[in-house]
Parts: C-alpha cells; structure tokens; sequence
C-alpha cells in the first residue's frame, strides 16, 4: 500500500495511511494539515493507527500530533485496517493498545473519531470465518474497552463490502 491521502467530495474529512514502504513528507506536519483545513475545508482528519495484529504505522503519532493541533480533539481520528486472518476481538485489542499509546495521555478517546477500515468484497474472511463476525467481534471488543461507548465510532467501506 503507498501513501494516500484521500479528501471526501464535500471537502469535509481526509484521512491519511502510510506504510513502512512510503515516507510521508508533510502529513506529519502542522502546517500541511492547516494548508489541507484553508485550501479544501476539511474539517477533520483520520489517521491510519494500525492493521491486523501486530502492525502499526511508523507516521501515525506524528500526523496524528499534527491534525489534533489544527483540528482539535473532536477533529482528529484513528483507524485500524481490519485485516481478514485474525479475529476481530485480536484486533481491537491491537488497536486498542497503540491508540492510547499514540494518544496524549490526557486525552479523551471518547472525544476522538475512531474507525475500522472493512475492505472486504466477498463477505467472508479467508479464514472462513464471516466477515460479520470479524467486524461485530471488534466493534464489541472496542465498545468494552470504551465502557459501552461507541458514539464516534466510524465503519469505513468502499461500495462492495
């Protein structure tokens, strides 16, 4: 996966992603998220936290840094890319770890947008098990690591999952 920075058509949100194969130059970078805010009127951000079980992104706390400077709490979000080999409750947990470890620790996650990343067209996971159960087992292993709170929670899907 290559960098890519993707700005929805009302201009409201981009989000962000990176992995150890592309070196993001500017997402880091308070002023590349204030050019992004004036110049298209994004509103808030999402940054790439993590995928599976055990990566994690190597720019997340910088960009994440970054966007919650110029965007605030309430405008600056992280994702997990859920990633079909591994249940969803191993992957909450993986998310779950490095959010409040990339996160300040005053912080309020509940204040923040967080997201899964479900990209999976044929509806079941390659270990066999449905793609329902991989997304419910993390939304409700996330949802008791929140104590029942889910009100900013995002699904991210392209059109065929």
């Amino acid at each position: 996966m290559a960098n890519s920075l993707h700005i929805n058509e009302r201009q409201t949100y981009c989000h962000f992603c990176s992995n150890d194969t592309g070196t993001p130059t500017a997402p880091g970078t308070k002023s590349w998220w204030q050019t992004i805010r004036s110049q298209n009127g994004v509103r808030f951000g999402v940054i790439k936290a993590t995928e599976g079980i055990s990566y994690v992104n190597p720019y997340a706390q910088s960009a994440w840094a970054a966007c919650n400077a110029v965007n605030g709490e309430s405008g600056t979000g992280l994702y997990h890319f859920l990633d079909w080999q591994y249940s969803g409750t191993k992957q909450a947990n993986h998310f779950w770890s490095k959010v409040q470890s990339l996160t300040n620790p005053t912080y309020n996650i509940k204040g923040s947008i967080l997201a899964v990343d479900i990209e999976e067209p044929n509806g079941s996971s390659s270990t066999g098990t449905p793609s329902v159960t991989v997304v419910n087992d993390f939304i409700n292993e996330l949802s008791a690591k929140l104590g029942g709170f889910l009100g900013n929670l995002v699904i991210y899907a392209n059109k065929d999952t």
